[in-house]
């Protein structure tokens, strides 16, 4: 007869949590045991070992999460096939996880990426400038645009998309800069070149 476990213990397993790029997240519950290891596998009918980190089963029906470092990265969107082994002194516990779907990382907050399709609309002394969104990425959301040129700068919110600056001279060859940014950093620098019209 088995030691029993208290009412709420969860059962032995492996569930996986989150595929990143770069790091798996599974919530673990083994028995207590000493240093055992989690491996994680890709691939289902040559599975090559892609993770290993050691832990310390807590036991008691106890799920308690870990996060293994992969020595792959794997493209965001891609699907992969992955399996989940904890081996210790008292066994194995195995888990199979295909067409598990990567998932963008959150977690760590990136710079935007360059805005797009800038375009201006140059008067005598002033000039409209228009740009789109960088490509969409969950960790590196937009904040806010600057737009500056020759002693000008503004600043306005991820939701604007167009500003007019005055007080240009006419007829005069000027570059315009339009960068995205949030607190990770500022984008890659969209510029473009126009002259104003004569007076």
């Amino acid at each position: 007869m088995g030691v029993p476990q208290p009412a709420s213990a969860d059962p032995l397993g492996i569930t996986l949590v989150h595929l990143r790029s770069s790091t798996v997240e599974l919530s673990v519950v083994c028995p207590t045991d000493p240093p055992t290891n989690v491996l994680v596998y890709a691939g289902a009918s040559q599975p090559r070992s892609v993770g290993v980190l050691p832990i310390d089963c807590v036991g008691g029906g106890v799920p308690q999460t870990v996060v293994v470092p992969l020595t792959e990265t794997f493209a965001v969107g891609s699907t992969v096939d992955l399996s989940a082994t904890v081996s210790g002194d008292s066994g194995e516990i195995n888990a199979w996880f295909p067409g598990t779907v990567v998932e963008a990382d959150t977690s760590v907050l990136h710079a935007p990426g360059r805005p797009s399709h800038v375009h201006v609309h140059a008067r005598v002394r002033r000039v409209a400038v228009t740009w789109r969104n960088p490509v969409a990425d969950p960790s590196a959301p937009v904040e806010g645009f600057r737009v500056w040129m020759c002693g000008h700068r503004v600043e306005v919110s991820a939701h604007t998309h167009r500003v007019v600056i005055r007080g240009l001279l006419p007829s005069r060859r000027y570059t315009v800069h339009v960068a995205a940014h949030n607190d990770a950093g500022r984008s890659p620098v969209a510029s473009t070149i126009f002259r104003t019209h004569r007076a």
